[in-house]
């Protein structure tokens, strides 16, 4: 893989993107068991509604799959060139 302008600009968007981004992202779906939603004027946190079991799989598995999706992103992209 040769250097060039356009493989400097991906990794630049890729490494704002897993600093930058990815980390808000992580820190927002982990605050999301201390949601409230508001049905019909009533107030309900999300554990109530949703099985916690879910959240946890969520907020584990989503990070991953993230990440995975990144890497594989890049290197298919680094590797037509």
């Amino acid at each position: 893989m040769s250097l060039s302008i356009k493989n400097v600009v991906m990794l630049v968007l890729t490494m704002v993107i897993i600093g930058y981004i990815f980390p808000l992202a992580i820190g927002t779906v982990s605050a999301m068991d201390l949601a409230v939603i508001e049905i019909n004027g009533t107030a309900y946190a999300i554990t109530e509604l949703v099985d916690p079991a879910v959240i946890t799989l969520i907020t584990v598995v989503l990070p991953i799959v993230a990440t995975i999706g990144i890497i594989l992103s890049f290197l298919s992209y680094s590797k037509s060139d």
